[in-house]
């Protein structure tokens, strides 16, 4: 089911139990509940309805009281929704503003213990009071936990180097993790740093010495898992360029408008007294250029250029770099990347291309699911085309990459099947068979092209 009817459905549950509470339900106990927010299940086979008190001590009357109404307000619902089922209702007590108060306070509490003399920011663009709120929890805490997502490319890996190598080098006790293994084009930015494939965060990663830092990562469900969790025990820092970002962390950075975090992360650095190492600047190029496609997308901009100056003047080296990015395919990637040219469709007067990729196809040439990178983009060089797709079958679905170009917007087709990110470059799962998958996606993307939505 779609990602926005849901939440739709969400808001029409909560607006009308919250008028039944308040003028129909008979129980003064129930009544006093504060409704905060209505969280369908994706099956519509149950609801959480969240609620709030002014005396918490009755929590546990209320929701008893609550559920004594239950049937009531379920049979209203089912004479007002004109949906085939009406949800099996769990009422949940939201404490969720008691613990952002707890969280302002532990923030708070860190920020005070950090001493640290940021520098200056002369450049325009720049977030100063986040940028100094972020250098402050890190200078004063003393374990760190650096996530990237999943499906790790050179931004989130650059950015996730960098700092690593920024907190060993300032002596933090710092671990690198993600859901799946570092990506071996990119093992070069890592040399020493520690990192560990995780499912969540650690349990014993909690107190007020701990941070995590989510790295370029939209939404919690493309890092680990049980990052609302991690919440509750430490500070989570949320650094992200992508606009659909959910604002999960306790500290939220998130810059559309620049073409990587990596440029964020190069501001962050250079502001302090930390400074950037030869190593951290040649992670930090590499995620800059990998995201902005060495400075040819439209999303670079002449900060994006100030960003690799300064880089450049800390020790990166543009020519070993791209040797670097530029040599390490291997004869198995060049074998998967021919069955997809091999496959390459073109169809909307010429306005679209895909092309696609089965489990088989790596079985049988050898290949990682990490080798599919950058192969979309070599699609929107074919003369005409301004709208690309690369489906891939994984376990849990069909993975799709999307990229555009203008008036073209990729995000838009993305998220009518749940997924997000760029303008110009987004992606989503589709949970169907791969043949499945194809047909529903060409048939979105000749839909886009005709109605002629633009990238605005």
């Amino acid at each position: 089911m779609a990602t926005y009817r849901i939440e739709r459905l969400n808001k029409e549950f909560l607006r009308l139990i919250a008028i039944m509470l308040a003028n129909e339900i008979k129980n003064d106990t129930a009544r006093e509940a504060i409704l905060t927010n209505v969280d369908c299940s994706r099956d519509l086979s149950s609801a959480k309805v969240y609620f709030t008190l002014i005396d918490e001590s009755r929590k546990n009357e209320v929701i008893a009281a609550l559920y004594s109404v239950k049937g009531s307000i379920r049979g209203k619902l089912g004479r007002e929704m004109h949906i085939r089922q009406i949800p099996e209702l769990r009422f949940v007590y939201d404490d969720s503003e008691k613990k952002a108060r707890q969280m302002d306070a532990l923030i708070d509490k860190v920020m005070r213990a950090g001493d640290l003399a940021v520098k200056a920011m002369p450049k325009k663009h720049r977030d100063r009071d986040v940028i100094d709120k972020i250098l402050r929890v890190l200078s004063a805490s003393d374990r760190w936990l650096v996530l990237m997502h999943e499906k790790p490319d050179g931004d989130t890996a650059g950015c996730a180097a960098a700092l690593s190598s920024l907190g060993v080098r300032i002596g933090k006790d710092v671990t690198l993790g993600c859901p799946e293994p570092y990506p071996s084009k990119y093992l070069f930015m890592l040399r020493d740093i520690p990192h560990k494939v995780l499912e969540s965060v650690p349990p014993d990663f909690a107190g007020d010495g701990c941070v995590v830092i989510s790295m370029d990562t939209s939404n919690p469900e493309r890092a680990v898992k049980k990052m609302h969790e991690a919440k509750e025990r430490c500070v989570v820092i949320n650094i992200d360029h992508h606009a659909d970002n959910a604002m999960y962390g306790d500290i939220n950075w998130v810059e559309p408008s620049a073409s990587a975090t990596g440029e964020m992360v190069t501001d962050l650095m250079a502001s302090s007294e930390w400074g950037i190492s030869p190593e951290e600047a040649t992670a930090l190029y590499v995620a800059i250029i990998t995201d902005n496609g060495n400075f040819s997308f439209p999303s670079s901009s002449s900060r994006s250029h100030e960003c690799a100056v300064l880089l450049m003047e800390a020790g990166a080296a543009p020519g070993l770099i791209n040797e670097e990015l530029e040599t390490n395919l291997s004869v198995h990637a060049i074998r998967l990347w021919g069955r997809a040219f091999g496959r390459a469709r073109v169809f909307a007067g010429g306005r679209c291309a895909i092309f696609w990729l089965a489990r088989s196809d790596f079985d049988e040439t050898g290949a990682s699911k990490h080798d599919t990178e950058n192969l979309i983009n070599f699609l929107l060089r074919v003369r005409g085309v301004k709208l690309a797709g690369l489906c891939t079958e994984t376990e849990n679905g069909v993975r799709v990459n999307l990229r555009a170009r203008f008036p073209m917007n990729a995000q838009k087709i993305a998220a009518r099947f749940g997924g997000g990110g760029h303008v110009l470059a987004s992606g989503c799962t589709i949970r169907k068979p791969l043949d499945g998958a194809i047909s529903s996606l060409t048939a979105e993307m000749e839909r886009h092209v005709s109605t002629g939505i633009s990238g605005s």
